[in-house]
């Protein structure tokens, strides 16, 4: 699976399963994560037995370094940059050493609820390629797929220098997308409402604990 002694950073690591199952398959090489949620960073820590810091600053100041395959998984679409992204932690690869990075497939989207909130960005094969290569990373590898519990996506392998893979024509083909996306911009007003609705509704939720709160609170003075 790894060389003996490599080092595995998993970006955006959540509850650490990931980095559980690399460890239970390979008990010899290091694992870290990065997760800014402070309840399953802690989770993480617990299950994995692995060092988890919450930013990639965090990582670095406790000399964190040099990490043999980094792995970006469904992390791309909801970051500000992820050219940024890429560029940072490029400067952690080792020599030889790769990015994983996987993403979900626009060119596989078939409605309005695949454009999910969370996402900022939203991938094809097309923008993945551009992307690597505006980070000044080479894309050793590239392909759509269909992984477990997650959408249709797109996966890659980035190094700092490889062979380019040569790519059909057809998996570059993002005509599809552009007429999707200009039928879908006619629905501009799902997307506000959607929003509306889904502010108001964690607005009541928030108030009606807040009013539970209050009247357990006062139950318990008054008993």
């Amino acid at each position: 699976l790894f060389f003996k002694s490599a080092r595995i950073l998993d970006v955006g690591c959540s509850e650490g399963s990931l980095l559980k199952e690399i460890k239970r398959r390979d008990p010899g090489v290091e694992v870290v994560g990065i997760e800014p949620n402070v309840a399953f960073a802690k989770f993480a820590r617990d299950h994995v037995g692995s060092k988890v810091y919450s930013t990639l600053a965090d990582l670095s100041a406790n000399g964190e370094s040099v990490f043999d395959l980094i792995i970006v998984n469904h992390v791309l679409e909801h970051v500000e940059n992820p050219v940024d992204l890429l560029t940072r932690l490029k400067h952690l690869m080792a020599r030889g050493g790769s990015i994983y990075g996987d993403v979900p497939d626009i060119n596989a989207y078939r409605s309005l609820a695949d454009f999910h909130i969370a996402h900022r960005y939203h991938f094809s094969v097309r923008t993945l390629l551009a992307t690597a290569h505006k980070a000044d990373l080479r894309v050793a590898d590239i392909g759509r797929h269909s992984p477990p519990h997650h959408p249709y996506s797109v996966r890659s392998l980035l190094m700092l220098q490889c062979a380019q893979p040569t790519m059909p024509e057809a998996e570059l083909d993002d005509g599809g997308v552009y007429d999707r996306i200009r039928a879908i911009n006619r629905w501009g007003w799902y997307y506000h409402l959607r929003q509306r609705v889904l502010s108001l509704g964690l607005r009541i939720l928030g108030r009606a604990f807040r009013t539970l709160d209050k009247k357990m609170e006062s139950h318990g003075e008054i008993s």
